[in-house]
């Protein structure tokens, strides 16, 4: 078995299993080991784990546009034209009776002067109700949701189960490379099973809420995540469940000195619009001691 870190996203694989990078689909050459024709090949092509290979564009439109159809208008027959040259012109003192679309608009205005008001105004609401209800219809989310949960309880989010294992204090004393001032490293081990790909989805990695209130959010950092491999972490972030089926590892935090107590993961979950459609919270207590 030949472990390697991919040189693009850090994700560290078995290449004995996978040629290429699950996450990223970079070509990885393992240190040290003698390299064949085709891993020659693909390190040509790949040029360190970057794929060049051409994307294939979009054809052309070759349809016409729609044109516009010509404007009708109807010649009136020659007689209606004769008679409009042929009449003279109106005797004085003679009156136009008022048309009959007139008369329909006056008597149209009348009935609804007879509509009592407060009739008049439920119709209003009545219409905005119906028009409240055919957006809601359009957009296709469900009501909003909220689940506390427990560490090793699994949950349903985004249609894939999420279980949080465990949690606890990185010793970082041995890697100065990862470590911050003032900062503790917390990680929190995570399995997500049921994941695929998922187009045009939000997907938002979880909140740490402390006890003071603040919240922190999970590094996302590759090359962070390469130097805490180190301390035998596989650092991971939410939207990684897209590319690995089951994703397994930790969200990483650096937390103040001083942190303790009880804290809660929150997370987030959109519907197809994008808008919130409720969360899922993990409440556990921080490991006492550095």
């Amino acid at each position: 078995m030949r472990q390697v870190v991919c040189k693009s996203c850090g994700r560290r694989y078995d290449y004995d299993k996978e040629n290429f990078c699950p996450k990223c689909g970079g070509f990885n050459q393992p240190e040290g080991a003698p390299s064949t024709r085709l891993e020659r090949d693909q390190l040509a092509r790949f040029d360190g784990g970057r794929d060049r290979t051409p994307r294939r564009e979009a054809p052309a439109r070759t349809q016409p546009a729609p044109q516009r159809p010509p404007a009708y208008r109807e010649t009136p027959p020659a007689s209606a034209r004769r008679s409009r040259q042929t009449a003279g012109p109106e005797a004085p003192g003679q009156k136009r009776r008022p048309g009959l679309a007139v008369l329909v608009a006056i008597m149209a205005i009348s009935a609804l002067s007879a509509i009592p008001l407060n009739l008049r105004d439920s119709s209003s609401r009545s219409l905005d109700s119906a028009w409240e209800d055919l957006i809601a219809g359009r957009t296709g989310d469900p009501v909003w949701s909220e689940q506390e949960c427990a560490l090793e309880e699994p949950f349903s989010l985004n249609s894939v189960e999420v279980t949080v294992d465990d949690v606890w204090w990185v010793d970082l004393s041995g890697n100065p490379r990862a470590a911050r001032a003032d900062c503790r490293c917390l990680a929190v081990e995570v399995w997500i099973t049921g994941g695929t790909r998922q187009d045009g989805l939000r997907i938002e990695d979880p909140a740490l809420v402390l006890a003071d209130g603040t919240s922190v959010s999970p590094e996302d950092d590759s090359s962070l995540h390469q130097k805490l491999a180190a301390n035998g972490l596989y650092p991971v972030n939410l939207r990684d469940y897209q590319w690995e089926d089951p994703l397994y590892g930790q969200f990483v935090f650096y937390l103040p000195q001083d942190a303790a107590g009880q804290a809660e993961l929150v997370f987030s979950e959109y519907g197809t619009s994008g808008a919130p459609q409720g969360t899922r919270t993990v409440s556990f207590a921080l490991p006492e001691g550095a």
